[in-house]
């Protein structure tokens, strides 16, 4: 399994974390009693065309492939967290009902804080509007007047993208919710690097390993919004609507080469290239927390429950003869 780290990856869900491969994805939970709950099935579009797997191209299906598997477990995880809400309310007293109640009212707006805060923020409306329109009619407001150049108000438009950016994810950060959901994201990257490392995934092996990845969907992000600045600087300077549907046009071009950048990035580890990619590492220190261990058991679990039924299908398909063999 020495050349496999490079297909496990994951994200945060609510109290829990989802692991993939390219065929399988488990999310494991935290239950109210203590309960580890886990779930695993398989990535209903892992068999493509060889097209959609080229370089660039399957940097954009990556994009596609996490926004729907995300949205997927976060679901899941949300149906869980209401379950022990009404398994809760069931048995509790009239004061106990009125916590529930307001334990109901915070997975609520958890849900809402995941879905615009998470790492499917690139995909959701309140991220097109916050990183893309809002910078771009800013720097408009900015032309003719004070600005002539095409290239430095795209210059502007970048550095205003990526302060919006900054500001956000330090804001959602200081939610309760959200907090937790980062320290889940810190035991993702535990149970990842411990794999990747080569060493048995149990809770004591874990310890020496930080929270920082460099395959991290925040890394991933920053890279896209810098890259963003330089590609969008060759666009016209025409009206706001016509200049918001050409970014987003040119989106999945820029998402492509960011995608290409880490994947180089995590198969060279050193280098002037990492050196280059230190500002995502160092923002992942935003977007993850210290996980407790309770946290990184989840984390472990997903990561073993994704690698089992990988590991199956493979030992299926070397067991099945080959259309050859069965043809003789």
């Amino acid at each position: 399994m020495s050349g496999e780290p490079l297909m496990y990856g994951g994200q945060a869900v609510i109290r829990g974390v989802m692991m993939r491969s390219p065929r399988f994805f488990s999310v494991a939970c935290r239950r109210e009693n203590g309960e580890v709950c886990v779930r695993v099935e398989p990535v209903p579009f892992h068999k493509r065309p060889a097209v959609l797997k080229w370089p660039l191209v399957r940097g954009a299906m990556a994009l596609v492939d996490a926004l729907r598997l995300g949205v997927r477990a976060l679901l899941w995880s949300a149906s869980i967290a209401v379950e022990d809400i009404e398994q809760s309310d069931s048995a509790a007293s009239k004061r106990q009902k009125r916590e529930a109640e307001r334990a109901r009212r915070i997975a609520g707006s958890a849900i809402n804080d995941i879905a615009v805060g998470g790492a499917l923020v690139s995909g959701l409306g309140i991220g097109i509007f916050l990183f893309i329109i809002l910078p771009n009619l800013i720097s408009g407001w900015l032309h003719p007047g004070l600005i002539q150049s095409r290239f430095a108000l795209n210059a502007v438009e970048g550095v205003l993208r990526i302060s919006f950016f900054l500001a956000y994810v330090s804001l959602i950060g200081l939610m309760p919710n959200i907090r937790e959901v980062f320290q889940y994201h810190g035991a993702e990257h535990r149970a990842i690097n411990t794999f990747e490392a080569g060493l048995p995934l149990e809770l004591d092996q874990t310890r020496d390993f930080g929270v920082i990845h460099v395959r991290c969907g925040t890394n991933f992000i920053l890279i896209v919004l810098v890259l963003s600045i330089f590609a969008f600087s060759f666009l016209p300077w025409s009206s706001p609507i016509e200049r918001v549907l050409m970014r987003l046009a040119l989106l999945p071009v820029v998402a492509g080469v960011a995608y290409e950048i880490i994947r180089f990035a995590a198969r060279r580890p050193g280098g002037l290239l990492r050196a280059l990619l230190a500002p995502g590492l160092w923002l992942q220190r935003i977007t993850t927390r210290p996980p407790s261990d309770d946290q990184v058991e989840v984390g472990l679990t997903a990561l073993r429950a994704v690698i089992e039924a990988e590991n199956g299908e493979k030992q299926k398909e070397a067991a099945e003869p080959s259309p050859a063999a069965a043809a003789g």
